[in-house]
């Protein structure tokens, strides 16, 4: 079979899904979550001291019976020192009574807090140029307006205290939330579309730090921390390259048939090819007009001219030119 390579060099004019929404819903030291559940809970609470007993009745008969291996959230009174704790009951004795200490197979935890990707969500510090989304849109230019998403899930038991989450950008604090106890297992906090301005050109490094104080005693110390580090554009300086915009299946895509964006395979000679392909501008917005030129096989086929201006973070693209028929 012959290998065929398609090369393109660089048409109507579209920008990048986007809608550009004012307004910023998260303030320093406010907290917007209300503690959103990740997944349900299969513990039954129960509130304990150290070394008391509890009959079956102060649970429920239906969910701990004698002989039963079944789950169940122990509340411990005290300081931060004794936190609340989860016990995975795996033996109950020929009785409804037990005891916390002498039950078979304790598994003790405590909260445990670290910054999280919710579903639907592209990183666990998401940036944006835009309100009301949870996916990043770069490219970033040093003129967008950028806005952050995080959150913070609690894989352990449930908080009984406040604690406090930081952002930082460069290693510099630019805020702090607080979040307000309980914070169940498996839930999260989370704050979205905190504005942090504009960032000059060059790398720059976001971090998220969730009990920063330490007034949490959990199970896992070291898990606290997450960092990404972001590139942002000059716009005074034009970028033009091949993109694949959402929802194609590569930059160049090769189909069967007209109105797709998606490849199709395998391809036969007898088929009718037919080529999308999109160039976007991470730089300023273009000043002139420039061409963009389609090579098969290192011959060239076809070329297209994009009038200016094409602004910052939006793409030229063609759908649907017929290459004809191929051979093997």
């Amino acid at each position: 079979m012959k290998k065929t390579t398609l090369l393109l060099v660089a048409a109507a004019l579209a920008p990048i899904a986007q809608s550009f929404g004012q307004g910023i819903k998260s303030q320093s030291n406010q907290i917007l979550s209300t503690e959103k559940q990740a997944s349900g809970l299969v513990e039954q609470p129960v509130t304990v001291g150290y070394g008391t007993t509890k009959t079956g009745q102060d649970i429920q008969e239906n969910t701990i019976n004698p002989g039963d291996s079944s789950q169940v959230q122990f509340t411990l009174t005290g300081s931060r020192y004794n936190p609340v704790i989860q016990g995975h009951i795996t033996d109950i004795f020929n009785t409804n009574r037990f005891n916390l200490p002498a039950v078979n197979g304790v598994n003790v935890t405590q909260p445990d807090l670290s910054p999280y990707q919710p579903d639907g969500w592209s990183d666990k510090i998401v940036v944006s140029k835009v309100t009301g989304t949870n996916t990043d849109d770069s490219p970033w230019l040093s003129t967008d307006q950028l806005y952050i998403d995080w959150a913070v899930l609690n894989s352990g038991t449930a908080t009984a205290v406040q604690f406090f989450t930081s952002l930082y950008v460069d290693g510099v604090q630019v805020a702090t939330w607080y979040s307000s106890p309980p914070l169940p297992n498996n839930s999260y906090s989370y704050v979205t579309d905190y504005s942090i301005g504009q960032l000059a050109a060059g790398s720059h490094t976001l971090q998220i730090i969730t009990d920063e104080t330490g007034v949490i005693a959990e199970s896992n110390e070291s898990n606290n921390t997450y960092s990404r580090t972001i590139t942002i554009n000059d716009p005074s300086n034009q970028d033009l390259t091949p993109y694949q915009p959402s929802g194609w299946s590569d930059k160049i895509v090769v189909s069967k048939v007209t109105g797709t964006n998606t490849d199709d395979s395998p391809l036969i000679p007898t088929d009718q090819i037919y080529i999308d392909w999109a160039v976007i501008n991470n730089g300023a917005a273009t000043s002139v007009q420039f061409m963009t030129q389609l090579y098969l096989d290192g011959v060239f086929k076809a070329d297209w001219y994009s009038a200016p201006p094409l602004p910052a973070g939006y793409y030229s693209y063609v759908v649907d030119y017929s290459l004809g028929q191929l051979a093997a």
